[in-house]
């Protein structure tokens, strides 16, 4: 078996929200979301799950979308940091349809929405 080969690839760092430290213990981040197609009316929506609170809010066009989440676990491992928040941008296109940008970065430069190279040097 050999060795990943990264040449070529593209190094995309996200900008990801910076935690907030709440005066409960817990730390959140607030994101800002713009999808592809108009918002309903009604965006209220249980995008919660085990790890982390969301709370969800319009923006200031049709298609934008605030969210503040929240947790009271490690905000820092990987499991949170990362994968739970995979799995929330996965509910979000579940919900609302088709992101167009987080953070302002097209939806493609993040996991879980890049798109893979299996390339064989």
């Amino acid at each position: 078996m050999s060795e990943p080969s990264y040449r070529g690839e593209k190094i995309i760092k996200n900008h990801w929200p910076n935690w907030m430290p709440l005066e409960n213990g817990q730390f959140a981040r607030h994101w800002t979301f713009e999808f592809e197609g108009c918002l309903p009316e009604n965006t209220d929506a249980e995008l919660s799950d085990a790890d982390i609170s969301v709370r969800l809010s319009r923006g200031g066009t049709p298609n934008q979308l605030l969210a503040t989440t929240s947790t009271s676990g490690n905000a820092w491992s990987d499991a949170v940091f990362f994968t739970t928040f995979y799995r929330f941008l996965e509910r979000l296109e579940a919900r609302f349809g088709r992101l167009r940008s987080i953070q302002g970065q097209a939806r493609d430069e993040w996991p879980p929405f890049r798109p893979t190279t299996n390339k064989n040097d």
